[in-house]
């Protein structure tokens, strides 16, 4: 008897240990999936800001009154 509950025992805390494993790395993945892609998007947020500005300070270079600097 005593030994089916130390084999119980043993095998459920291997079962628990291996999901805990199993569950953390999944855990792990998907934040790095997330910090990947907010990075990504923030990445793109100033492309596009950087581009605006870009046309922004070529119009204004474009124009008569930057040009004569009156």
């Amino acid at each position: 008897m005593l030994s089916i509950v130390v084999i119980l025992s043993i095998s459920i805390s291997a079962t628990a240990i291996t999901s805990y494993n199993i569950v953390k790395g999944l855990l792990l993945d998907s934040i790095k999936e997330e910090a990947l892609l907010r990075t990504h998007q923030g990445q793109d947020d100033i492309e596009n800001w950087l581009t605006i500005r870009k046309t922004e300070i070529k119009t204004l270079a474009n124009s008569v009154v930057v040009r004569s600097l009156d």
